[in-house]
């Protein structure tokens, strides 16, 4: 009887072992056969999932892409500013995991940038963050809850690089818990101010 073959784990445990070996012998140096020898695979079966490196890594950058998404900016619907403000603030106050993730894709896998497919991917990123952000912003204006005379698009997608900063900042250079969350309350502070309807307090 054929063995059945789980596809979609088995392209996860070779991205993990892309990673691996991507960590230990560096971007350029780790070559396919490495990877599948770390996935406990032949050569050739590596190949029945990713045709050439770029395609792997290009895989792989999406997967912890979705993984970091998925924690930093849930979909999920916001009907007032306080529910907006509550959604920027569990991005910005990402878990330690994902602050590992986001250090170990900037250190790893930095170098995969030259990569026209990779920085697609990246971009990618952005624009989903972007635009979650700035429909979840036109909905608040729709329904009285901020301003109507911001710009939902281009507050959205600067709210987004906020997001990214603040959030590749603290991964990268490991600040302090209470600087950075001294930092992340005075900028939720001023965005909430300038989002308000005049008047409100």
């Amino acid at each position: 009887m054929p063995k059945i073959v789980d596809k979609d784990a088995m392209r996860v445990r070779i991205m993990e072992a892309a990673m691996q070996c991507y960590s230990t012998q560096g971007f350029h140096a780790a070559k396919m056969s490495d990877i599948a020898k770390a996935a406990g695979l032949a050569k050739g079966t590596l190949y029945l999932y990713f045709k050439s490196k770029d395609q792997l890594t290009t895989a792989l950058v999406k997967w912890i892409f979705q993984e970091i998404e998925q924690q930093i900016m849930p979909q999920r619907e916001v009907r007032t500013l306080t529910d907006y403000m509550s959604q920027i603030r569990t991005a910005l106050d990402a878990s330690e995991e994902t602050r590992i993730e986001t250090r170990m894709f900037f250190e790893v896998l930095g170098p995969s940038f030259g990569s026209d497919e990779v920085v697609a991917e990246v971009a990618g990123f952005f624009e989903r963050i972007g635009a979650q952000s700035t429909e979840q912003l036109r909905h608040l204006v729709k329904v009285g809850e901020v301003r109507s005379d911001i710009d939902a698009d281009a507050t959205g997608r600067s709210i987004a690089a906020l997001i990214d900063g603040m959030v590749t900042h603290r991964a990268m250079f490991g600040l302090e818990d209470a600087r950075y969350r001294s930092m992340m309350d005075t900028t939720l502070e001023m965005l909430r101010r300038g989002l308000e309807i005049q008047g409100e307090v």
